[in-house]
């Protein structure tokens, strides 16, 4: 039988996570001390949503709610991590056009972002993929 708590547990990481950042941007500002640091954290990002979501779909079809083998739960999970990447680049761009942030948004920063996210999703999916 399908357990609300235990779907909610897979969650966690990625909120422990999403905290983590928001304690090093608004404590220690490192995204101006550092630019550099949100290619890893983007990294990272697609990485710990690969990490929940590979687990998940695994989870749902052994409970018969995601029939599927492999390799349909690694493209689903490429394209969760791809869909959060868009959302989250939504998100930055709310905080910039409706609570006045300074950030410096541009086409081209968006598109490596997205593509950062997916490599790192991707790296962590193929890794459940090949693994036994």
């Amino acid at each position: 039988m399908l357990r609300l708590d235990k779907i909610l547990s897979y969650f966690l990481i990625p909120c422990f996570f999403f905290l983590f950042h928001m304690f090093l941007d608004l404590v220690f500002n490192i995204y101006d001390k550092f630019p550099w640091f949100a290619t890893p954290m983007h990294f990272a990002g697609g990485a710990i949503l690969a990490f929940t979501f590979f687990p998940l779909l695994n989870y749902l079809n052994s409970e018969r709610y995601f029939i599927s083998d492999k390799f349909t739960r690694f493209v689903f999970t490429i394209s969760l991590v791809g869909l959060f990447g868009i959302f989250w680049e939504f998100y930055e761009f709310s905080l910039v056009n409706y609570f006045g942030l300074d950030w410096v948004l541009t086409y081209n920063d968006t598109i490596w972002d997205l593509f950062v996210d997916l490599v790192g999703g991707i790296v962590v999916s193929l890794w459940f993929l090949v693994k036994k």
